[in-house]
Formats: C-alpha cells, sequence, structure tokens
C-alpha cells in the first residue's frame, strides 16, 4: 500500500492486435474443404431429384398400363353385349336355354365390377401423378399417359453407371470431402505465425512494442486427427467401391427382368394374340351359320381379353424394367453448373 500511494499513476493499462501468417496454408485448404462440403450438397440433391423423376416415370407408365386395361375391358363388355343380344333373341325363339344366356350376364357383371374397380385404380394412379408433378389433385389437366417407348440404351453400361449413378457421385463427393479434411489435418502439423504491435502504460510511460508468436509442434504433430481423417477417406473408398459393386449387380438383375419380360411380350404377341383372334373369327363364322355355341363363343371372347392383357401386362412390366435399368444407369441430362471455386 506504501509502494501504490508512492506513485501518481500506480496502473498499467495495455492494448494489443494480433494478426496470424498462415505459414501451414490451412485457410486454402478450409476454403477447398469448404467447396468440397458443398459439392456434396449438390450431389445429394441431385440424386433426391433423380429419385423423384424415376418415381414419376415409373408411375406414368402404372396409369398409362390401367388406363388401357380399362379401355380393354370396356371394348370386351361391349362385345359381350352384341354376343349377348343375339343369345337373347334364340332364347325367345326358343332356339338357346335361358342357362347358356345367362352366362353372358353373369360374365357382363363380372367384369362391370372389375370395370369399377380398375376405374378406382386408375384415378389412384393419376392423383399420384399429380402429386408427383406437384398439381392440385382438381387441377384443370388431361393425363395423356402412354407407355414409355423403347429407347436404345448405351453399350458400355458399367462404364455409364460409374460416370452418371448419382448415389456414386455422392460417394464421390464425400471422398473428396475426406481427402480434403485428410489434408487440412496434415497442414495443422505445421504452426502458424502470430504477429501484431502493442501499446502499454506503466506508471504514466507509454510504451510501444511488437510481438511474435510461434507455437512448435514438437510432440503430438495432430497424429490423431491425421489418422483419423485417413482412416475416415479410406471407409469412405470402400463405400464407393461397395456401392459400385451393388449397382452392378442391380443393374445385371434389372437387364435380366427387362429380357424376361421382352421375351414374354414377344412370345404372346406371336404365339397366344393371333391364336385368340382365330378363335373369336370362327366363333363368328359359326354364329353366322346358325350354329351358335354359347360356350364357345364367350369362350373365345374371353380368352381374346386375357390374351390383350397378358400383353399388355407384359408390355408394363419390360417398360418398367427398362425404367430400372434407365434410373440405374443415371441421368442423360446435364445438372445445372455449380458455383465455381475462384482461385
Amino acid at each position: 500500500m506504501w509502494i501504490i500511494d508512492s506513485i501518481s499513476q500506480p496502473w498499467i493499462l495495455g492494448a494489443g492486435i494480433s494478426f496470424t501468417i498462415p505459414f501451414s496454408g490451412s485457410p486454402g485448404v478450409r476454403e477447398d474443404l469448404a467447396y468440397a462440403q458443398h459439392d456434396v450438397a449438390i450431389q445429394v440433391a441431385i440424386a433426391r431429384e433423380w429419385e423423384i423423376l424415376v418415381e414419376l416415370r415409373q408411375a406414368w407408365n402404372r396409369h398409362a398400363a390401367i388406363t388401357e386395361q380399362v379401355r380393354l375391358t370396356e371394348d370386351y363388355i361391349s362385345q359381350v353385349e352384341k354376343v349377348k343380344q343375339t343369345a337373347d333373341r334364340l332364347t325367345a325363339a326358343g332356339e338357346l336355354t335361358s342357362l347358356d344366356a345367362r352366362m353372358f350376364a353373369l360374365e357382363l357383371a363380372a367384369r362391370r365390377a372389375e370395370l369399377l374397380a380398375l376405374r378406382g385404380e386408375q384415378r389412384e394412379h393419376e392423383l399420384q401423378l399429380r402429386e408427383l408433378l406437384g398439381l392440385a389433385p382438381e387441377a384443370p389437366l388431361q393425363l395423356k399417359t402412354t407407355l414409355s417407348p423403347e429407347q436404345p440404351l448405351p453399350a458400355e453400361r458399367e462404364k455409364t453407371v460409374a460416370g452418371r449413378n448419382p448415389a456414386l457421385a455422392v460417394k464421390r463427393a464425400e471422398y473428396e470431402t475426406a481427402e480434403q479434411q485428410f489434408r487440412l489435418e496434415i497442414h495443422k502439423q505445421y504452426p502458424d505465425l502470430s504477429i501484431g504491435p502493442s501499446y502499454e502504460i506503466e506508471e504514466g510511460q507509454s510504451r510501444i512494442g511488437i510481438g511474435f508468436g510461434l507455437p512448435i509442434p514438437i510432440i503430438n504433430l495432430n497424429k490423431e486427427g491425421i489418422a483419423r481423417a485417413r482412416a475416415r477417406r479410406l471407409a469412405v473408398r470402400a463405400e464407393f467401391e461397395g456401392e459400385l459393386e451393388r449397382l452392378l449387380h442391380a443393374l445385371t438383375r434389372a437387364e435380366a427382368q427387362l429380357n424376361a419380360a421382352r421375351q414374354r411380350r414377344d412370345f404372346i404377341t406371336r404365339e397366344l394374340a393371333p391364336l385368340t383372334d382365330d378363335q373369336v373369327a370362327d366363333a363368328g363364322r359359326l354364329a353366322e351359320l346358325g350354329e351358335f355355341d354359347a360356350m364357345v363363343q364367350l369362350d373365345a371372347l374371353t380368352r381374346r381379353h386375357e390374351a390383350r392383357v397378358q400383353v399388355l401386362e407384359a408390355t408394363l412390366a419390360e417398360s418398367l424394367a427398362r425404367e430400372q435399368v434407365i434410373a440405374l444407369l443415371g441421368p442423360s441430362f446435364k445438372p445445372e453448373p455449380k458455383e465455381e471455386q475462384d482461385d
């Protein structure tokens, strides 16, 4: 207390500003890491967008198929009604039993119930399409859906998957992020120089100085951070390789399904459908000659309708399998260019 009382200005006041000179190069690496993380976010958004587009394409094909099935069922009902009229006339004339004529009424009732169910399913598919398109349920829109036409697929499928698949693009971007993080941990081994001026007042005396700081990591050298970053990089690389292998297996299965569906459609179109058409034609000629057989007439119409539905189902299966192959190959369009990193 005696010393403090004997000094007119006993306080020491000081202020300083410190600047860091990044000898380690960490700021540049941090910027590269930030751009790599930004690229991961972009690739995730592209992958999600592609998933929605694939879902839309598959829903479009299903809606087109159910719409065509509704048309086929309506056409079949119309044909059965025409034959039923003939059967009713023959029953009234006493040339056909009521039991035989009732078969057409039973068939019509069953098919009309089926048609109601198909129309309900058609409405559900339409609402799903509107949802995927971002439209209101009651928006004024007329969908003219058709099954997606057959389109050529690239010859080098594996190379296409590796270059275009969005899921692999995400893994590739994640690997780049892990690589930049590894670089950053390595750069953290080296110190950055801190330098800055300072100003002090001690016992009324002003002093101006400059300070230097240079941490020397002579013991740890950020070994833990480097080890963790290296392990993360190896893990992401293994994830990329595993994802590529999974996609190639999925592509092989999708191509097998596509070939099987195409062979089935070709067989039904080439073998079964013409036979049913001939059966209906022969039954019609017998009816014109006065040999009307209710069972033969109904069986011929039913078999032709079933064959047409089978052709439609095979065509839908082929379209969905093709869409699955396209989904695995990845989008052929180019996404919007991302913001480039400044040099």
